[in-house]
C-alpha cells in the first residue's frame, strides 16, 4: 500500500467516527458546533495582506527593524566629553592629561618645579 492511499483510508476512518459521534448530538449543541467550524474556517481563509504570503509579511517585519537598529546606530553621533577651559589655554596640562605617566607624579608637580628651580640657582 502507497502511503498516499494509507492517509487516505485513516481521514476515512477518522471522519466516519467522528460523524457518528456527533450524530448523537442535541441539535442546538450541533448547530452550535457547525457556527463554531464555519467561524474558524472563514477566519483560517482571511490574510491580513492578500497579496502576499505570509513569511514575506514576517520578513519584511524582520528586515525593517534590523535597518532601523542598524539607522540608529550608524546616525547616532559618538558621545565625546569636552575639555574644560582652563586646559585648553595650557598646552602643558594638556600634554599632561595626554601622557599615560604615573598620575602621581604630577600630584606633586609644584614641588618639582620648586625644586629644578633651585638646582637652577
Amino acid at each position: 500500500m502507497k502511503h498516499d492511499e494509507r492517509d487516505e483510508r485513516m481521514i476515512q476512518t477518522v471522519r466516519r467516527e467522528l460523524d457518528r459521534s456527533t450524530s448523537d448530538l442535541d441539535g442546538a449543541i450541533a448547530g452550535r458546533l457547525a457556527e463554531i467550524r464555519a467561524k474558524a474556517v472563514a477566519e483560517a481563509g482571511r490574510r491580513h495582506f492578500p497579496f502576499l504570503p505570509r513569511w514575506v509579511t514576517v520578513g519584511g517585519v524582520a528586515t525593517l527593524t534590523a535597518a532601523a537598529v542598524a539607522g540608529i546606530i550608524w546616525f547616532s553621533s559618538p558621545s565625546v566629553e569636552p575639555v574644560p577651559v582652563a586646559v585648553q589655554d595650557d598646552p602643558e596640562q594638556i600634554e599632561l592629561i595626554a601622557a599615560n605617566d604615573h598620575i602621581q607624579l604630577y600630584e606633586d608637580i609644584e614641588f618639582y618645579h620648586w625644586l629644578a628651580a633651585q638646582e637652577n640657582q
